[in-house]
């Protein structure tokens, strides 16, 4: 057998092993897509980390307790439902899975130190929003990609944090 010819039936062989697969696959069951929580789930997650919020407990909290009080809060600051997380669904799991990789890689698995982060965040927005109100201005809200990646408002936290602890020190 020739060079030539022996690549020809390598090929050959190939594609018929492809259209195998190809076969094979299309008759296998398609795996059902994840949906993420309902509305009905996010509401419980809600009402679960408030109690934990209110026993002073940050540190039970898990990412999805804090992608729920982001919703509560949002609703709390602006009014209206987040759009993007009220209804549950993938983007709830996309939020709780950034809030995860943050508190893993920003705030060494500390769920206090993240939720103090948090708690600025919203208390600034708050006072933010305020004045906006006061002053007929429109601006931006904060999104939930804001709060739980690592973007400028975790490096505006962490300014105003190291200006408290330098504050008064030469």
């Amino acid at each position: 057998m020739t060079w030539v010819r022996r690549k020809v039936v390598e090929v050959e062989a190939e594609r018929e092993s492809a259209r195998s697969l190809a076969a094979r696959l299309k008759l296998a069951p398609k795996r059902e897509r994840k949906k993420g929580p309902s509305v009905a789930v996010v509401q419980k997650l809600e009402e679960e980390a408030k109690q934990v919020v209110e026993a002073g407990d940050w540190g039970a909290l898990e990412p999805k307790h804090f992608a729920a009080i982001f919703s509560a809060l949002h609703r709390s600051c602006y009014g209206v439902d987040d759009a993007q997380l009220s209804d549950g669904g993938l983007e709830f799991l996309g939020a709780a899975s950034a809030a995860a990789k943050m508190i893993r890689t920003q705030f060494d698995e500390d769920k206090c130190a993240f939720a103090a982060y948090v708690r600025w965040a919203w208390r600034r927005e708050h006072d933010t929003e305020q004045w906006r109100r006061q002053n007929a201005v429109n601006g931006k809200s904060i999104g939930w990609r804001q709060m739980f990646m690592p973007t400028g408002l975790l490096t505006r936290y962490r300014i105003e944090r190291e200006r408290a602890r330098t504050n008064g020190k030469a």
